[in-house]
């Protein structure tokens, strides 16, 4: 397993920060693939979005753009070297034992098509557990978790009782493992961004939303219940910074 770290800014504050917080990972770092140097003609022929959401001043957004082609860039090493990766964006904490939970689950793992250790945790999530009970929530309470909330999570979390749960809807690409038949999966249908439609349950104040797949977050949701995409719970990653992101939402 390779372990990638995505960030704009090798050299910020916020990358220091993101590695000291996972020193216990041997990371290497994915330089984030900047929206704007990136010609209208090679959105379309990287297949990253639809002419029309290209053309679309309403939806479209160079850091949605560049935060979808830095990961898909990662996919594509994972198949071309036939390697799973545990990919991070520098926004992230992780549980120090997190190369162990994974050592020790490497089975269940490699079978998957990726799996999250954790999503945001200010938006919904829907899973189903492994008796096949499916569960929505609407947001975690906290749903920004501070540096010390998250330390002590982790203090407090048993790796073996940790579980994996199908995972049917959730935002957050910061932290997740993914396979070479998952990377290949996820870059055939979660590309290009579009200005197709999914309805998320409880979204809006508890109201479903008609949202557009105009983000690799947004597609994904449309596509996680149709392959083998997990969660694990008790989460394995938090993120203090899930309203804001400099992998993905900084580049207009």
């Amino acid at each position: 397993m390779e372990i990638k770290a995505i960030t704009l800014d090798i050299k910020s504050e916020r990358y220091d920060k993101f590695l000291k917080n996972n020193n216990h990972l041997k990371i290497k770092t994915f330089k984030a693939i900047i929206g704007k140097n990136l010609s209208e003609e090679e959105i379309i022929a990287e297949n990253l979005a639809t002419k029309d959401l290209l053309y679309d001043e309403r939806f479209f957004s160079y850091g949605a753009i560049g935060c979808a082609a830095s990961h898909k860039a990662i996919w594509k090493n994972s198949i071309e070297e036939n390697k799973n990766i545990l990919v991070l964006e520098d926004d992230c904490c992780t549980n120090p034992k997190i190369e162990e939970f994974i050592e020790n689950n490497i089975n269940i793992l490699n079978d998957c098509d990726i799996c999250f250790f954790g999503i945001n945790t200010n938006s919904v999530l829907q899973i189903k557990n492994p008796q096949g009970l499916q569960f929505s929530s609407i947001g975690f309470n906290p749903a920004y978790p501070t540096s010390e909330w998250i330390k002590n999570a982790f203090n407090q979390t048993n790796i073996k009782n940790i579980i994996f749960n199908k995972l049917i809807i959730g935002f957050g690409t910061w932290c997740y493992f993914i396979t070479p038949l998952g990377a290949k999966k996820l870059t055939e249908l979660i590309f290009p961004l579009s200005l197709k439609e999914i309805k998320i349950p409880l979204i809006n104040n508890g109201q479903s939303r008609i949202m557009g797949l105009i983000s690799i977050d947004r597609s994904g949701c449309a596509i996680y219940k149709k392959i083998n995409a997990l969660i694990t719970y008790p989460f394995l990653a938090y993120n203090q910074n899930n309203n804001i992101s400099t992998t993905d939402h900084n580049q207009e």
